[in-house]
């Protein structure tokens, strides 16, 4: 008889009763809230995964790199956010043919001259680039909020290929602060840079 312990390794390995049960009370989570989910891949990098939270109720799904959003697309998964910026040439060809493939996949920018070859590239190949403006609302990347974003945003809307889609703001220092009070209020301080920067956008005209 076989064991865990004889398969070779990376292998995933799931309790399928907590896994469902994790994965349907985070649904029902958000659903109860009226909030979009839209789970990362980076720790399952698994289709079948995804797919099960896409049936779920999420939305689609993000993942860190170019690299894991081209697998997920090339086994039919759509909605695909990746949350790191898509730079240099080689990448942004991928990119593109990503999005021929899977036209809803977002891209994250936070810097004009990216956007720029970006839109370049799009142009070229005769797509449009779904693209979401990256805030700098903690020890990560990301332009800053306020009117740096609003900038971006408007120099995005006059670049042909690309569609201005949204704000991603993540806040991952907040996940290290220590003290459920603690972290409640870093999280509500990086939250209110990105509501803000929402309602300068609007306020100017962008959706």
């Amino acid at each position: 008889m076989s064991s865990k312990h004889d398969l070779d390794t990376p292998a995933l390995l799931l309790d399928l009763d907590r896994f469902e049960r994790n994965l349907h009370k985070m649904a029902a989570h958000a659903r109860q809230r009226r909030l979009g989910l839209r789970p990362h891949a980076k720790t399952h990098k698994c289709p079948d995964i995804a797919r099960l939270q896409i049936q779920a109720g999420a939305s689609g799904i993000c993942t860190a790199k170019l690299s894991e959003a081209e697998v997920f697309a090339e086994h039919g998964l759509r909605g695909l956010l990746i949350t790191t910026a898509v730079i240099g040439r080689h990448k942004i060809e991928r990119a593109v043919r990503l999005a021929a493939l899977a036209p809803d996949t977002l891209f994250v920018v936070d810097h004009e001259a990216n956007a720029r070859d970006l839109s370049a590239a799009a142009q070229a190949a005769g797509v449009i680039l779904q693209v979401v403006i990256e805030l700098c609302v903690g020890r990560r990347c990301g332009i800053l909020p306020g009117a740096p974003a609003l900038a971006l945003a408007q120099a995005i809307t006059r670049l042909p290929g690309l569609r201005f889609q949204g704000l991603q703001a993540y806040a991952g220092h907040a996940s290290h602060t220590v003290g459920y009070a603690e972290r409640r209020q870093v999280s509500a301080e990086a939250l209110g840079q990105a509501l803000e920067t929402r309602r300068l956008l609007e306020r100017s005209g962008l959706e």
